[in-house]
């Protein structure tokens, strides 16, 4: 497992901890107080942190904040539509469809053109 691509979780209540791999999460989702993220089985985590720790944690290149609610694994990225502000990620198991904010929509777009070949106009 490389240690550089890796997230340790803790679950104070089951005094437990785990590593889980950040390829492996399509997105995390804030719920007040804490944080949930999912993974590409479908499998879903709570931290007991806010959105920003976690953001600051995270490589820049493979993840973006697309909302205040949501930051996104862009390697599920399997589509966006720029006029609904809407980003379509895709694993083996299901789809979701999250919204971009107005304000990070240009910054959103600027990132994927840098990070991709995007061909086209």
């Amino acid at each position: 497992m490389n240690l550089e691509k890796t997230l340790i979780l803790t679950d104070k209540e089951k005094n437990e901890l785990w590593l889980k791999n950040l390829n492996e999460i399509v997105y995390f989702e804030t719920e007040g107080c804490s944080t949930q993220f999912f993974c590409c089985k479908g499998k879903k985590y709570i931290l007991e942190k806010r959105m920003t720790q976690i953001e600051e944690k995270l490589p820049k290149a493979d993840f973006f904040r697309i909302h205040n609610s949501w930051i996104i694994n862009v390697a599920y990225v399997k589509r966006v539509n720029i006029s609904e502000r809407k980003v379509i990620l895709s694993t083996d198991y299901n789809q979701i469809t999250l919204y971009i904010a107005h304000r990070r929509l240009k910054s959103f777009l600027d990132f994927m053109h840098g990070r991709f070949n995007i061909l086209g106009k």
